[in-house]
């Protein structure tokens, strides 16, 4: 869409200002396609995004801005016009990549999607023999040597539709050698506890944390108690240490805009955000869901980033901007752990705690009712027993603390308090 590598640079000011600290970008490897999931060379950057040294001066940029870099692995699929593929279908039965893909009957053709298995049964994007130890070893070969320049980790597509455990062990393995810090995040869009009960990878795309987000707060399709229900179930469905390295979402490049799904509510919309940055694993804004660019199905959310701050919401950046400085700023949202202390079904209310000690902790309230609520905690056996003043965050809420009691008064309907000991390094930094 005329984007390139040399124009993220350019903007590593605007994301410093934002408060990002790590940018994953879709796949950048030679392509066909402005998406690029149909990679032609591995070992090349798309000559429209830029060049190799390009790359190695993104990389560099971003890290001297203290910000972290994940590119995106295609490593269930190629495009037709990969030099193995083509292979294929010059040489048939005799090429010594007919095993590197499941082909059907010779002789192949590019349009051919009956003669081989592509991706979502489209020929444009042959799908990878990973148990073939030549095709696992190339692949191998690749994650090793982009991991070698300096990336921070990978995004794994589409590995909810492969069978191969034992390739993303190894590919896990390798990369993890030659960078213990790297993150590896897999492509999985629904329950994804087989994968992330190996050492595979780190995390996954949350679509199960962005379907529960947004039926309770932008479609409203079900009352406090079941979302609180299903939240503690989806937390205690994977393991802590997997839980907070989730890639949390309420869009991408494969969802409409969080705008549009909202109908232009920002009420709504910026509860679905509170709830974004207080909840355990990696909070991740879709690029330009920060000043409201709309968009419908695939492609159309796909829309070049309106750089003409004209065009922007500037309220919702600042939002988002403020949440992602309250995240930062509070190991008890990064590290701490998670309770719900109440749950009020008949006026759409519900209050957490992410604690990561008895003096560090934030107290988080959702009123997605259609009225002003007021509720009580019951901190008792919760915090220290000397915190009694508090800072309301958000700007939302009256409280009065009393015996291990909080009462909070007066939240506005459809509005998020966050409540914290007060502390006088957080309010430094406000």
């Amino acid at each position: 869409m005329g984007g390139d590598l040399p124009g993220i640079v350019s903007r590593l000011d605007y994301l410093r200002d934002l408060g990002v600290n790590l940018i994953y970008l879709n796949p950048i490897f030679w392509s066909s396609s402005n998406h690029r999931y149909n990679t032609y060379d591995y070992y090349k950057i798309d000559p429209r995004l830029g060049t190799h040294a390009d790359f190695k001066q993104l990389v560099d940029k971003t890290h001297a801005n203290n910000i972290r870099i994940v590119i995106d692995g295609v490593f269930n699929h190629c495009g037709r016009g990969f030099y193995p593929f083509l292979d294929v279908m010059e040489n048939g039965i005799h090429s010594s990549y007919k095993n590197w893909f499941h082909v059907k009957d010779f002789p192949v053709n590019a349009y051919g999607k009956h003669k081989f298995q592509g991706w979502q049964d489209r020929p444009l994007m042959p799908i990878f023999n990973l148990a073939d130890p030549q095709c696992r070893q190339y692949l191998l070969d690749v994650a090793l040597y982009w991991t070698a320049q300096g990336i921070d980790g990978w995004r794994l597509d589409a590995v909810g539709e492969t069978t191969q455990l034992d390739f993303w062990e190894a590919f896990y393995a390798l990369v993890k050698k030659h960078n213990p810090g790297a993150y590896l995040l897999a492509e999985i869009w629904g329950d994804g506890l087989s994968w992330m009960n190996k050492q595979c990878f780190d995390g996954m795309t949350n679509y199960q944390f962005r379907d529960l987000t947004l039926d309770f707060f932008i479609h409203r399709k079900i009352h406090a108690a079941t979302f609180v229900k299903n939240i503690e179930k989806l937390l205690q469905h994977y393991a802590p240490n997997k839980t907070h390295a989730m890639c949390n979402m309420l869009g991408s490049h494969d969802t409409e805009r969080i705008i549009t799904l909202a109908k232009g509510d920002i009420k709504k919309l910026k509860l679905a955000i509170v709830f974004l940055f207080v909840y355990p694993g990696i909070p991740a804004i879709y690029y330009g869901d920060e000043i409201g660019i709309e968009g419908g199905h695939d492609p159309d959310n796909r829309r070049t980033m309106q750089w003409d701050c004209a065009h922007w919401n500037h309220g919702l950046r600042d939002f988002i901007k403020q949440m992602i400085k309250i995240r930062r700023s509070l190991n008890a949202l990064r590290y701490g752990d998670w309770q719900t202390i109440a749950c009020t079904n008949h006026k759409n209310t519900c209050a957490f705690m992410r604690r990561s000690s008895a003096q560090d902790f934030v107290l988080i309230i959702f009123n997605n009712g259609d009225q002003p609520a007021s509720i009580t905690l019951d901190l008792d056996n919760k915090i220290a027993s000397s915190s009694g003043q508090f800072v309301e965050l958000l700007g939302n809420g009256e409280y009065q603390y009393r015996a291990n009691l909080l009462d909070v008064n007066n939240i506005a309907p459809h509005s998020a308090a966050l409540l914290t000991p007060l502390l006088p390094d957080l309010m430094s930094n406000q």
